[in-house]
């Protein structure tokens, strides 16, 4: 998910040429093949149409359809802006399930941004470095050790026992195969107990895949030996 490194066709100078998806820079001319491919940056489409699947960024399972730029004058005194042109954006990692192109030339896309600049190294930065969580619990919490700081030295001796619990908690987690890399959100998921998720096509995936067949009696099993030519575990334990 972090790095992939493949070859890319890439118009430079007027000419076809293939290099390493980690040599690509902002303004290299790429080059998508008819048959789909991973994309390794983000671009901007120039021409043609393409059908892009980009459950891995945004979960949505349904493909949807790029444009390229219009051609037109009046569009190219626009200052180009992500919300605004959408529509033509090719984001990194997605997946270019086809493209199109009625004159018969191949679909070109120019690079806009690369490596952690991307949408995908945006999102894999903020899971790597995420930002400090500001709870009211901790800002109370510190009131609270402040005001016996000022009584006794009291305070000192439980900021280290705050530690000690956060870390015997972490110690606790990853025996269970839990990491957890923000020691201070502990607190806060102990008092979740339901999590719902609605993520198609990143926490799981599409289609169906055939398990097993059950007959509606084992008489059906008996006369029909030839067309099931080979059982399954479960038939074996229900009917053999």
């Amino acid at each position: 998910m972090v790095q992939k490194v493949e070859l890319v066709k890439v118009l430079r100078n007027g000419k076809e040429e293939e290099v390493f998806s980690d040599n690509l820079v902002p303004g290299d001319i790429i080059l998508i093949p008819p048959h789909g491919c991973v994309l390794q940056c983000d671009a901007v489409l120039m021409n043609g149409t393409v059908i892009v699947n980009e459950a891995m960024l945004t979960g949505e399972s349904v493909p949807v359809m790029k444009v390229g730029l219009p051609d037109l004058e009046e569009e190219r005194q626009k200052l180009f802006s992500n919300n605004e042109h959408s529509k033509h954006l090719l984001f990194c990692g997605t997946q270019v399930l086809q493209t199109r192109f009625y004159r018969g030339k191949s679909v070109q896309a120019v690079v806009v941004r690369t490596a952690f600049a991307t949408q995908k190294g945006q999102l894999v930065r903020s899971i790597m470095y995420p930002k400090p969580v500001d709870f009211r619990f901790t800002k109370d919490l510190l009131k609270f050790i402040g005001v016996l700081a000022g009584i006794a030295t009291i305070g000192l001796g439980y900021s280290i026992a705050i530690m000690i619990i956060r870390g015997s908690d972490q110690m606790r987690l990853r025996a269970k195969q839990i990491f957890c890399i923000s020691p201070s959100t502990i607190n806060t998921c102990g008092g979740i107990n339901t999590v719902c998720f609605d993520k198609t096509g990143t926490l799981t995936e599409d289609g169906l895949d055939f398990n097993c067949l059950l007959p509606v009696s084992p008489d059906v099993m008996a006369k029909n030996q030839a067309y099931f030519k080979e059982e399954t575990e479960e038939f074996k334990s229900r009917f053999l």
